[in-house]
């Protein structure tokens, strides 16, 4: 495992230096040719950051080499590669558990039987596998598997970048010639070149920054409904609002009830050309495919626990401790088996694990099945057997609406506030 990127990473690395390297020299030839007095001064601050770049060309140029002869002298040692809340990678001495959302592309070679992950962290892992069919089952669990219980993926850009930005080196080539040819008329043959080089290393800079496809956000999908994060907002859209789904391209597009359409762009721009055992395409599909199952199940109807238990645990104004008092001694009577139990533990848990039940009833169900923690204290609430603990603890993980996991959480572990409640109750009543 080559982490943070290979000999390419830093050949790039290092190119970005020398770009660097030649905007500040160019800055500083202008500034001497600006100021005839405290020019130097001035230049001062951009010597010292080409000094430090020239240090990192250096690394840079002597590291590319030796990543590479490492990848090849030394490239396989005893170790193990999984699935599991994670991709985790164990060495000797060492296990790394890299996010699956991370992961952008997988190659395998049938020549060597090598599988090839690559991250956009620029994590690089490599492994031997027996054949074909075992390196396309590792990618179709790094595409479809659930990290503790959610399924996550990243949210694409994908309008075309202008021509200018998709073709950057070339950008800044034709910006230095022209910044060259207009300047060499009327300054010192050295000054042109130094302006020249201002023009090219901007317009690099400037290409670098401008918009184009890419990773704009991330979609988490849980029990309840699917979390969006982008541009620094957060959504959260219950399955009993979606109306219906549309499969695109790119992912899928919601149609919510009210005709508002929500497009989940969660694959790239595909590359036109495809490198020969690129698995890529392949995990871009069954990233989609994996999306649009988890869409349709979300959407399911509710299960008949949900309608038999709603009456028993609605809030109706109650404070949090009336309410859990009451629900506990229903939950209690029912195991006693009296004539009046009226809440089967198992239907508890089948409310509090039913995505599709509004948060008030969810929480109600928490409260119902635990006696409450020691408040700041998350560990195994009171009264709760493990089974019970490790269900209550999914339920809270696969829950992305926030103020209904939060709230959910406290109740498990005895924090739970009126002021949290209230807040959860509006988040969690669902349009259908």
């Amino acid at each position: 495992m080559q982490r943070f990127g290979g000999p390419r990473d830093m050949l790039k690395g290092a190119a970005w230096c020398l770009t660097g390297l030649a905007l500040m020299a160019a800055i500083t030839r202008v500034l001497v040719a600006s100021f005839t007095t405290g020019a130097v001064v001035l230049a001062i601050p951009f010597l010292l950051v080409s000094l430090g770049l020239v240090v990192v060309v250096s690394l840079c140029a002597v590291g590319a080499p030796l990543l590479w002869l490492s990848a090849v002298l030394a490239r396989f040692h005893e170790g193990s590669l999984h699935v599991d809340d994670g991709l985790i990678v164990g060495e000797p001495g060492l296990e790394t558990v890299l996010p699956l959302v991370t992961v952008t592309s997988a190659a395998l070679s049938l020549i060597d039987d090598e599988l090839e992950i690559r991250t956009r962290d620029g994590d690089v892992i490599r492994t031997k596998v027996s054949g074909h069919a075992e390196g396309e089952a590792i990618v179709r669990e790094l595409a479809t598997s659930k990290v503790h219980g959610t399924w996550l993926a990243s949210l694409h850009k994908r309008t075309p970048a202008a021509r200018w930005v998709e073709w950057p080196w070339l950008t800044a080539l034709v910006a230095a010639v022209v910044g060259f040819v207009l300047a060499v008329p009327f300054v010192d043959l050295d000054l042109a070149a130094a302006i020249a080089g201002l023009l090219g290393g901007s317009a690099r800079v400037l290409a670098a920054g401008a918009a184009k496809p890419g990773i704009i956000g991330s979609i988490v999908v849980g029990k309840d409904g699917i979390a969006l994060k982008y541009g620094g907002t957060d959504r959260f859209i219950a399955f009993g609002a979606i109306d219906r789904v549309e499969a695109t391209d790119a992912g899928a597009t919601l149609t919510l009830i009210g005709d508002e359409r929500v497009a989940v762009e969660i694959l790239p721009v595909p590359r036109a050309d495809v490198p020969a055992g690129s698995l890529t395409p392949q995990l871009s599909a069954w990233r989609r495919d994996r999306l649009l199952q988890l869409l349709q199940e979300g959407m399911l109807p509710d299960g008949p626990e949900l309608v038999r238990a709603a009456a028993l645990l609605e809030r109706r104004g109650r404070t949090v401790r009336a309410w859990r008092l009451a629900l506990s001694e229903l939950v209690s009577e029912a195991s006693g088996g009296y004539r009046t139990a009226m809440l089967p533990k198992e239907q508890a848990l089948a409310v509090l694990e039913d995505g599709h039940a509004p948060g008030e009833l969810r929480i109600g169900a928490a409260l119902a099945l635990t006696e409450g923690g020691r408040p700041g204290e998350h560990t195994l609430p009171r009264g709760v057997d493990p089974e019970t603990a490790l269900r209550l603890r999914i339920a809270v993980e696969t829950c992305v609406n926030q103020d209904v996991r939060t709230a959910l959480r406290d109740a498990i572990y005895g924090d739970l506030e009126d002021e949290t409640l209230d807040r959860a109750m509006v988040a969690g009543r669902i349009v259908r």
